[in-house]
């Protein structure tokens, strides 16, 4: 009797459940069929089990709710000197933290659409708590960045991540996990090297640079109707 191997993908490990639905090539569903007509087993210690699908489920790919990260996040952002647990006091205890598996399940995303939805809103993966950067604390990051490769005569093209993430850690107290995911979000990261993707990069510190100016603006704006209505 000839003999057939199956074989499930590599992640199927990782996959819950407990049924698989196969699709089995002609000649295995025949030799099962007769096995089974027969009543003789494959192998001393297999069972076979022979039913029919009444039912025909068809699938269609979902379209990842990324746009929901705002508000699932909001009021959760990672500032300059902010204490890990400064940002939940007065919180409910079930609100505390918002992980990346939390994401995943809510969210009905692969991890590749995610890990780029985070890239994209500039939100960092903290021990896989999910924290969206502030505004002004990214745009000082990028300008210690940019200060950084001059100051360690640095390639913008080739930059050693090793020792920019550890003079932005020792000169500015920025943690390496902070900076290093900051600076893949405006390049690319290949064997401890920085590929700088300048126009996203400058275009970032120049809309910070803008929003700046628009507080200070305001802020004067404020004053000024402030003064003529005493």
């Amino acid at each position: 009797m000839a003999e057939s191997d199956l074989c499930f993908s590599s992640s199927s490990s990782k996959d819950s459940g407990f049924f698989k639905l196969l699709e089995l090539p002609p000649d295995l569903c025949k030799l099962i069929e007769s096995a089974a007509d027969s009543m003789t087993p494959l192998r001393d210690d297999a069972v076979v089990i022979r039913d029919q699908i009444n039912e025909i489920l068809e699938l269609t790919p979902s379209v990842p709710k990324l746009h929901t990260l705002t508000a699932l996040l909001r009021g959760r952002e990672y500032d300059d000197g902010q204490e890990d647990d400064d940002i939940y006091e007065g919180l409910p205890e079930d609100t505390k933290k918002y992980t990346y598996e939390d994401a995943l399940r809510n969210i009905q995303a692969s991890d590749a659409e995610l890990d780029r939805g985070l890239k994209d809103r500039h939100i960092l993966n903290i021990h896989g708590e999910l924290r969206p950067i502030a505004p002004s604390y990214l745009n000082r990051l990028l300008e210690l960045v940019l200060n950084g490769l001059v100051a360690l005569s640095l390639s913008y093209e080739s930059a050693s991540v090793e020792r920019l993430s550890s003079s932005l850690a020792d000169d500015h107290d920025v943690p390496r996990a902070i900076s290093t995911q900051v600076i893949s979000w405006f390049g690319s990261i290949k064997d401890g090297k920085w590929k700088m993707d300048v126009n996203p990069l400058i275009k970032e510190v120049g809309l910070g640079v803008l929003r700046q100016h628009r507080v200070s603006r305001a802020c004067e704006f404020q004053s000024n109707v402030f003064r003529r209505f005493r």
